[in-house]
C-alpha cells in the first residue's frame, strides 16, 4: 500500500516540475524574443529564485530516493518538493509580471490559493497523527 501511495506523489512531483520548467522557459524565451525588461533584475531576485529552485529540486529528488531505498513502506504523503514548486511558481509569476501585470495577477492569485490549500492540507495531514 505504501509504494502505491508514494508513486502517486512522485508522479505529481515530476509532472508539476516538468510543467513549471516548461512554463518558465517559455515565459523567459518570450521575454527575450520581444526584448522586454525583467522587472526583478535589479534586486537579483530572479537569480536567487532560479538558484533556490534548482537546489530545492535536487534536494527533493534526493529525499524521494532516500525514502524509496531506506523506508519503502513508509506512509509518507509527499511534500518533498513543495518548496521547489513554490519557487517555480514565484519565478513564473516574476516572469509574467515582466510581460504584463494583469497576466501576472490572473496567474498569481489562483496559484497563491493553490499554495494555501496545499499548505493547509500538509498541516492537516501532519497533525492528524
Amino acid at each position: 500500500m505504501g509504494g502505491c501511495r508514494q508513486n502517486k506523489f512522485v508522479i505529481y512531483d515530476v509532472a508539476m516540475n516538468v510543467v513549471l520548467i516548461v512554463l518558465n522557459i517559455a515565459a523567459f524565451l518570450y521575454i527575450r524574443h520581444y526584448k522586454l525588461p525583467l522587472v526583478a533584475k535589479k534586486d537579483h531576485m530572479i537569480e536567487f529564485f532560479v538558484t533556490l529552485y534548482g537546489v530545492t529540486t535536487i534536494a527533493g529528488v534526493a529525499i524521494w530516493v532516500y525514502m524509496f531505498k531506506k523506508i519503502p513502506e513508509s506512509p509518507y504523503e509527499g511534500g518533498a518538493m513543495s518548496i521547489s514548486h513554490m519557487c517555480g511558481v514565484v519565478l513564473l509569476t516574476l516572469f509574467l509580471y515582466s510581460i504584463s501585470l494583469i497576466f501576472a495577477l490572473c496567474f498569481g492569485i489562483p496559484s497563491f490559493s493553490w499554495f494555501l490549500l496545499n499548505y493547509l492540507y500538509a498541516e492537516w495531514s501532519l497533525n492528524r497523527n
